[in-house]
């Protein structure tokens, strides 16, 4: 399979941050997808292959299916590009040990409706093999649609570290949930105190900023026990890979985003995904979150798919409303 492979190759010097970022050079990217609720951004995807895109699970578990499409050869949000491609969903399969407010399995299988013909702004990415295992000190690089600017209410910025609103810096806990969630379920119950509805919000749209360029940034892994020390927690688990962002970070929107590093041969390899993380968008003292992607190939990605029928999804009962076929 031709994965990884870019006609277009990235900019040489890459902005270490997505929040207040750069634009992503067209076609840079091209595994790169754009989820959509309604007709809104809602997370980010990378495409696998022909037919399949992976992304976090938490950015499907609050809608069906129907209420989603998947963007392909994507680059600006008001341009629409002549390769450009837009697919319902088949089917939604999320991994079985997947439970909404946790990072370790924060994965899930977008099937689409039919399969993608490749083009020059639509690639499969690779998928890491059992070598894969790059060092600290090798490039990673992030790319998504998320917020550029600290989310605002009204004109104040929300910080879960001081007591409500904080007229200083501007900081936002990073959504884990759906774009358009709102702070109370369906069934009249409170949501974690982490959620953050800017809809509900009486708020100008102008501070809440979706870039129409797809953003682009360069990351550092940092070892799991440095990461642990930073947050001053021991309990994070092996699933998870941390990255620093000197100057920014990803923000809400960028979920489920592809964290990609360029192997030996050339080629493009998917290391993780963009995972909500328990900071708020503009602290830069503390890693990002991305949900490694080796740990799941051989029981959950590669059996789901080579043959559908040997995915082993979370049951739909243990999902508010997720629906696989």
């Amino acid at each position: 399979e031709n994965c990884g492979v870019v006609t277009t190759p990235p900019d040489s010097v890459i902005s270490e941050r997505i929040l207040n970022g750069t634009n992503a050079t067209p076609g840079a990217w091209p595994w790169m997808v754009e989820i959509l609720e309604g007709r809104r951004h809602h997370c980010g995807g990378a495409l696998i292959s022909s037919q399949h895109v992976l992304t976090s699970a938490h950015c499907l578990t609050h809608s069906p299916k129907e209420s989603f499409t998947v963007l392909l050869g994507r680059y600006s949000r008001t341009k629409r590009e002549e390769e450009e491609r837009e697919l319902r969903i088949k089917t939604i399969c999320m991994h079985s040990q997947f439970v909404d407010g946790k990072f370790e399995a924060d994965i899930a299988i977008i099937t689409l409706e039919m399969p993608v013909e490749c083009s020059q702004t639509i690639k499969t990415v690779c998928l890491p093999d059992i070598n894969d295992n790059p060092d600290c000190d090798v490039p990673m690089y992030v790319a998504g649609w998320g917020f550029t600017e600290p989310v605002m209410w009204n004109n104040q910025s929300w910080s879960k570290y001081e007591e409500g609103f904080d007229t200083g810096e501007d900081m936002i806990p990073v959504n884990f949930g759906s774009e358009n969630e709102s702070q109370e379920t369906e069934d009249g119950s409170e949501d974690d105190e982490d959620y953050y509805d800017p809809s509900a919000a009486p708020v100008y749209e102008a501070n809440n900023t979706i870039p129409d360029m797809l953003q682009q940034a360069r990351v550092q892994l940092i070892p799991n026990e440095e990461c642990d020390k930073l947050y001053n927690d021991s309990s994070l688990h092996g699933n998870i890979v941390c990255a620093m962002h000197d100057f920014g970070s990803v923000s809400k929107g960028d979920s489920g985003g592809p964290l990609v590093f360029k192997r030996n041969d050339g080629r493009w390899t998917l290391m993780g995904l963009i995972t909500a993380t328990e900071m708020p968008c503009n602290v830069t003292h503390l890693p990002m979150y991305f949900v490694r992607i080796r740990p799941f190939m051989e029981e959950f990605i590669l059996p789901c798919v080579q043959n559908p029928s040997n995915c082993t999804c979370k049951p739909e009962n243990d999902t508010k409303s997720c629906i696989y076929n």
